[in-house]
Protein backbone atom coordinates (compact mmCIF):
# COMPACT_ATOMS: atom_id res chain seq x y z
CA UNK A 1 0.00 0.00 0.00
CA UNK A 2 1.21 3.71 -0.86
CA UNK A 3 2.02 5.58 2.44
CA UNK A 4 1.45 8.45 0.86
CA UNK A 5 -2.56 8.87 0.41
CA UNK A 6 -3.41 12.03 1.80
CA UNK A 7 -0.29 13.89 2.42
CA UNK A 8 0.83 17.12 0.37
CA UNK A 9 4.44 16.45 -0.84
CA UNK A 10 6.24 19.83 -1.81
CA UNK A 11 6.49 19.69 -5.71
CA UNK A 12 3.14 18.82 -6.04
CA UNK A 13 2.40 22.55 -6.63
CA UNK A 14 -0.72 21.40 -9.07
CA UNK A 15 -3.21 23.55 -8.02
CA UNK A 16 -5.58 20.62 -6.96
CA UNK A 17 -4.95 20.82 -3.41
CA UNK A 18 -3.28 18.56 -0.81
CA UNK A 19 -5.69 17.17 0.78
CA UNK A 20 -7.14 14.97 -1.66
CA UNK A 21 -3.71 13.39 -2.72
CA UNK A 22 -4.83 9.73 -3.83
CA UNK A 23 -6.74 10.56 -6.44
CA UNK A 24 -4.02 10.88 -8.03
CA UNK A 25 -2.79 7.10 -7.13
CA UNK A 26 -5.66 4.45 -8.53
CA UNK A 27 -6.41 6.44 -11.77
CA UNK A 28 -9.61 5.90 -12.15
CA UNK A 29 -10.61 4.22 -8.89
CA UNK A 30 -10.65 7.47 -7.14
CA UNK A 31 -12.41 9.40 -9.78
CA UNK A 32 -15.44 6.81 -9.84
CA UNK A 33 -15.64 6.96 -5.94
CA UNK A 34 -16.20 10.56 -6.45
CA UNK A 35 -19.52 9.66 -8.62
CA UNK A 36 -21.03 7.94 -6.23
CA UNK A 37 -22.31 10.98 -4.52
CA UNK A 38 -25.64 12.13 -6.23
CA UNK A 39 -25.05 16.23 -5.94
CA UNK A 40 -21.58 15.75 -7.69
CA UNK A 41 -23.40 14.01 -10.05
CA UNK A 42 -25.71 16.29 -10.58
CA UNK A 43 -23.39 19.26 -10.58
CA UNK A 44 -21.43 17.28 -13.43
CA UNK A 45 -24.38 17.46 -15.64
CA UNK A 46 -25.24 20.87 -15.00
CA UNK A 47 -21.56 21.89 -16.29
CA UNK A 48 -21.57 19.43 -19.86
CA UNK A 49 -21.38 21.79 -22.39
CA UNK A 50 -21.35 25.23 -19.97
CA UNK A 51 -19.15 27.26 -17.92
CA UNK A 52 -20.77 28.48 -14.80
CA UNK A 53 -20.20 30.63 -11.57
CA UNK A 54 -21.08 28.83 -7.77
CA UNK A 55 -24.05 30.80 -7.40
CA UNK A 56 -25.51 29.71 -10.64
CA UNK A 57 -24.63 26.50 -10.37
CA UNK A 58 -26.12 26.66 -6.73
CA UNK A 59 -29.27 28.60 -7.71
CA UNK A 60 -29.80 25.87 -10.68
CA UNK A 61 -29.80 22.72 -8.14
CA UNK A 62 -31.48 25.06 -5.20
CA UNK A 63 -28.14 24.01 -3.25
CA UNK A 64 -26.39 26.86 -0.87
CA UNK A 65 -23.54 27.99 -2.16
CA UNK A 66 -21.47 26.45 0.52
CA UNK A 67 -22.65 22.92 -0.40
CA UNK A 68 -21.77 23.68 -3.88
CA UNK A 69 -18.54 25.09 -3.26
CA UNK A 70 -17.39 21.76 -1.17
CA UNK A 71 -18.49 19.42 -3.72
CA UNK A 72 -16.50 22.14 -6.46
CA UNK A 73 -13.71 21.38 -4.21
CA UNK A 74 -14.11 17.72 -4.27
CA UNK A 75 -14.29 17.31 -7.76
CA UNK A 76 -11.92 19.77 -8.68
CA UNK A 77 -9.16 17.92 -6.82
CA UNK A 78 -10.34 14.53 -8.46
CA UNK A 79 -9.38 16.52 -11.79
CA UNK A 80 -13.02 16.50 -12.69
CA UNK A 81 -13.73 20.11 -13.27
CA UNK A 82 -11.49 22.76 -13.65
CA UNK A 83 -11.77 26.42 -12.87
CA UNK A 84 -10.58 29.44 -14.46
CA UNK A 85 -11.07 33.32 -13.16
CA UNK A 86 -12.55 36.11 -15.15
CA UNK A 87 -12.03 39.30 -12.83
CA UNK A 88 -13.74 38.72 -9.82
CA UNK A 89 -15.76 36.01 -11.00
CA UNK A 90 -14.90 32.06 -10.66
CA UNK A 91 -16.10 29.96 -13.26
CA UNK A 92 -16.28 26.30 -12.90
CA UNK A 93 -16.31 23.73 -16.68
CA UNK A 94 -15.60 20.06 -17.15
CA UNK A 95 -11.78 19.67 -17.06
CA UNK A 96 -12.09 18.01 -20.40
CA UNK A 97 -13.99 16.32 -23.11
CA UNK A 98 -13.52 12.60 -21.79
CA UNK A 99 -15.19 13.40 -18.69
CA UNK A 100 -18.12 15.24 -20.69
CA UNK A 101 -18.26 11.94 -23.33
CA UNK A 102 -18.87 9.78 -20.04
CA UNK A 103 -21.63 11.79 -18.97
CA UNK A 104 -23.69 12.37 -22.43
CA UNK A 105 -23.06 8.64 -23.40
CA UNK A 106 -24.03 7.50 -19.69
CA UNK A 107 -27.67 9.93 -20.12
CA UNK A 108 -28.30 8.25 -23.38
CA UNK A 109 -28.20 5.02 -21.65
CA UNK A 110 -30.37 5.74 -18.76
CA UNK A 111 -33.12 7.17 -21.66
CA UNK A 112 -33.29 3.97 -23.35
CA UNK A 113 -33.63 2.11 -20.35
Amino acid sequence: MNKRSCVYMPGDNDGYGKEFGFFKEGVGQGRYRVLGDLTRVRILMTLVGEELCVRDIASGLELTDSAVSHQLRILRNSRLVKFRKDGKNVLYSISDEHVATIFREGLEHVEEL
